[in-house]
């Protein structure tokens, strides 16, 4: 039996949820890793020490918008923020948050293209 590793990813590729198993072939691996799916993903990967399966989820579309991806990133860095005890840092890091929404505005306003 091999070691399985699945992780469950959301659209900015990040890590929903990971599980493992131990199962004879790839095959019983993925139908494993699919019928354990219990929350909307975007992308699921099967790893046997290397990449053995990757597919995407029903529920999401796989790469959102780069307005998407701006405004999430903006959203990471506030709440990066938030927790951070150094002023300077923090201050940094609420500059780049708004440089972010800055760029998902112009890259709306633009009509998707980068301006």
């Amino acid at each position: 039996m091999a070691h399985y590793t699945f992780r469950f990813l959301n659209p900015t590729g990040g890590v929903i949820r990971m599980a493992f198993a131990e199962r004879d072939t790839d095959g019983e691996a993925v139908r494993t890793a699919l019928a354990d799916a219990r929350e909307p993903y975007a992308l699921l990967e099967v790893w046997r020490g290397v990449l053995v399966y990757r597919g995407t989820g029903a529920e999401y579309a796989l790469a959102p918008s780069k307005v998407e991806q701006y405004r999430n990133k903006a959203k990471e860095l506030r709440s990066i923020a938030e927790d951070w005890t150094g002023k300077e840092t923090c201050q940094m890091l609420l500059r780049l948050a708004a440089d972010y929404d800055q760029l998902a505005d112009n890259y709306s306003d633009a009509g998707g293209v980068t301006p």
